[in-house]
C-alpha cells in the first residue's frame, strides 16, 4: 500500500472516472496505512490535507458546503470528477487525531445527523433510527470509528440518548 501511495507501484484496480482517481486512492490507501501505523509520511500528509479541508468546512461550527468545496479544490487539487463526501468511512477513519477539538466536535455532531448516514457504514440518519436500522456489523463499525474520536461528555450523553431513542434531533 505504501508503494502504491508513493507512486512506486500502481494499484491493481482499474481507474474509476466518477472521482479523481488519484485523490480517491490516496484517501483509501492512507486510511488503511494509518490504521496500522502513524509513521508513514505520505499517509500523514494525506491526513493533514484532509484535516485542512474538513477544518475549513467546519470553521463556523457547522458544515459549510461552499467552504468544503473550495478547500477541497484548493488543497487536494483534483483534476476532475465528483468531490468525495466527508460523511464516508475513509475520511472519518483517516482523520482520527488530526482535527482540532472545535472542528472535531462539529464534524462528529454533523456525522450523527446525516440523512444518508456514513457511506460504507450505514445508510440512514444515525440520530433518528439507530439501533433498529443497523445490522450488528454496521453498529460495530460505527462504534469502532466513534471510539477513536474525542467526543465530549455532552456529545456522548446526546449520542447515547439518540441511540436508545430518548432524544430527537432537529432534523
Amino acid at each position: 500500500m505504501s508503494d502504491c501511495l508513493s507512486g512506486k507501484n500502481t494499484t491493481p484496480d482499474r481507474r474509476e472516472k466518477i472521482h479523481d482517481w488519484d485523490v480517491f486512492t490516496a484517501l483509501i490507501l492512507s486510511t488503511w496505512i494509518r490504521r496500522f501505523t502513524s509513521d508513514n509520511t505520505a499517509a500523514n500528509m494525506t491526513a493533514e490535507q484532509w484535516a485542512a479541508v474538513v477544518t475549513a468546512a467546519f470553521e463556523k461550527g457547522t458544515f459549510d458546503r461552499k467552504a468544503y468545496e473550495t478547500a477541497y479544490r484548493d488543497i487536494l487539487r483534483p483534476s476532475g470528477g465528483r468531490l468525495l463526501n466527508p460523511a464516508n468511512f475513509y475520511p472519518v477513519s483517516l482523520l482520527n487525531g488530526c482535527l482540532n477539538i472545535e472542528a472535531e466536535e462539529a464534524f462528529v455532531e454533523w456525522l450523527i445527523t446525516q440523512e444518508d448516514g456514513i457511506y460504507y457504514i450505514y445508510t440512514v440518519t444515525l440520530s433518528k433510527s439507530f439501533p433498529k436500522c443497523l445490522r450488528a456489523d454496521r453498529q460495530a463499525a460505527f462504534w469502532e470509528l466513534s471510539n477513536c474520536w474525542r467526543i465530549t461528555v455532552a456529545q456522548e450523553i446526546n449520542l447515547s440518548m439518540w441511540l436508545i431513542g430518548l432524544k430527537q434531533t432537529g432534523n
